[in-house]
Parts: structure tokens; sequence; C-alpha cells
């Protein structure tokens, strides 16, 4: 407590700021940061026709690829380190399968009709 006091009555309040320390500088600029948290909060690009699984959920190749795209060169566990510190949440990405079984909707208990299509509040991605 003692050295603040001293480095205050010295320098008034520019003795209380923190010196500047060495080490290594941020691999990515802010500007980089800001545009991942950016594009995580915002929905992803619709997926092409072709595209199996069609999602309408970040994942984190998908953010890596597209911020690639964009001039943001950042890898995937950056994004990461990025979006938890800012607690951004993404998605882990789940496979759908289809069936060639022409019988195939038919098997297996139906829902209940009572059941929700869907989470009440949860974002659609239309």
């Amino acid at each position: 407590m003692r050295p603040w006091v001293d480095r205050f009555n010295r320098l008034g309040l520019d003795g209380l700021a923190d010196a500047p320390r060495s080490g290594r500088p941020p691999t990515y600029r802010e500007d980089h940061r800001s545009r991942v948290i950016a594009k995580a909060r915002g929905l992803p690009p619709k997926p092409a026709a072709a595209e199996v699984p069609p999602t309408c959920h970040w994942t984190l190749d998908l953010l890596q690829r597209e911020l690639s795209k964009e001039g943001v060169p950042i890898r995937r566990s950056q994004i990461r380190r990025i979006l938890q510190a800012e607690h951004v949440a993404w998605r882990r990405p789940r496979t759908w399968l289809e069936s060639d079984d022409p019988d195939f909707a038919g098997k297996g208990p139906g829902s209940s009709g009572s059941t929700p299509t869907r989470r009440p509040g949860a974002p659609s991605c239309a």
C-alpha cells in the first residue's frame, strides 16, 4: 500500500496508473476481436441447397471459415477463447441422418400433440 501512496504523492493521479509491462503484444487486434463477437451474435449465412446438414447456428469451424473470407485470419481455438471471454454461446455441430427407407418416417412412436415443434423464444432460421 505504501508504494501507491508514495507514487501518488510524487506524480498525483498519473502515479496511480499501472506502469507499462513487458510481454508479448496481442496477436489479434481489437477490431478483429470485435468482428468475431459481432459475427457470432448474428445469424450464419443460409446454407446451399446441397449442403447437409443445414444449420441455423454458428459452429467454430463455420465462424472461422466466414471470418477468413472477410480477411480475418484467426484460428478456431482463438475464436473459442474470445467467445468464452465474452460469454457468447455457439453450438457444437450435430449430424442428422436421412434414410432411404420409405417407411422410415412411420417407424417409432409419434410425438405427443402437445409437444411444441420448437422451444418458445428460440431463434428461427427464417
